[in-house]
């Protein structure tokens, strides 16, 4: 697989988690009111129909506009009413393997 085509999928996996997202807060993609700071209502639509070349800044505006951390936009399976989270270190001798 080359660079663009990797490109594609992640574009593509961020659309739908945004999407996801946004269903999920009840924000559709035509514009609701801002709710927090960050990039424009547009942006974030464009963000879920994978109209947009992502930047950092731009993903991490729209996961705090939406209520998520960034990187849990980036997690296949993402699923916004039990978004990922991470394990704290101090829990792992509890966890089984």
């Amino acid at each position: 697989m080359d660079a663009g085509s990797k490109t594609v999928t992640l574009r593509k996996l961020i659309a739908h988690n945004v999407a996801l997202a946004m269903k999920h807060r009840g924000i559709g993609q035509s514009g609701a009111a801002r709710k927090a700071p960050g990039p424009h209502q547009t942006t974030v639509g464009r963000l879920a129909k994978a109209e947009h070349d992502n930047k950092l800044s731009t993903l991490a505006g729209a996961a705090e506009q939406l209520g998520f951390a960034p990187w849990q936009l980036l997690v296949p399976g993402f699923d916004p009413a039990d978004p990922p989270r991470l394990v704290d270190p101090g829990l792992k001798p509890y966890l089984k393997p």
